[in-house]
């Protein structure tokens, strides 16, 4: 894995080859495998509580030890990266296609009192295929007057990391619905 650090909207790690192409392969026909797709065709799965969700989790997956140990040695390197340590949980995702997740922060420092398991650290890896086409898929990152600033592409293997504060809006926005499958493996780093 490469950690790339940016400074622009806000501090950011730019991750490349999180997973290797066989890795990300796997893990796409892992969850292919595993998604209801009626399900996730008439957007039943994501109804939680008469509401839609953005995105769920993928519980269950039979990860091989490999990838695991890749996904544990990098998280690793991510805290030891930003020098901040603490317990790291992860899942699979797959998103919402009518899904919009408009500029928000996740700041840590007002999160933790009403969620002691808020992220300090947050990850976003992308998986799919290497052959489609996600233009528009990627994180979108925006200033702290919550103008749009720049996309980070949804390239299958890479993603990103942050330290969720005041200025680290992000969000999604697929301009429609989503042609194929957005599978993220979302991390977060906790103090619980």
């Amino acid at each position: 894995m490469k950690i790339i650090k940016q400074q622009q909207p806000f501090l950011y790690l730019d991750l490349e080859n999180f997973f290797t192409t066989e890795q990300n392969n796997e893990i796409y026909n892992i969850c292919t495998n595993a998604l209801d797709v009626e399900k996730y065709n008439s957007r039943e799965l994501f109804l939680i509580d008469d509401e839609y969700d953005t995105a769920v989790g993928m519980l269950g997956l039979d990860i091989s030890e490999e990838i695991s140990n890749t996904i544990k040695n990098n998280l690793k390197n991510i805290s030891d990266y930003l020098n901040i340590q603490g317990v790291w949980q992860y899942c699979m995702n797959v998103s919402n296609p009518d899904g919009y997740l408009g500029p928000h922060n996740d700041d840590y420092n007002v999160n933790k009192f009403s969620n002691p398991g808020a992220g300090v650290i947050k990850v976003l890896i992308y998986i799919g295929e290497l052959d489609k086409d996600y233009t528009n898929y990627g994180t979108k990152l925006y200033n702290n007057n919550l103008e749009f600033i720049k996309e980070v592409s949804y390239i299958p293997g890479n993603g990103l990391a942050f330290t969720p504060n005041k200025d680290s809006y992000h969000g999604t926005d697929f301009k429609g619905k989503l042609n194929n499958y957005r599978f993220i493996l979302g991390a977060e780093l906790t103090y619980a």
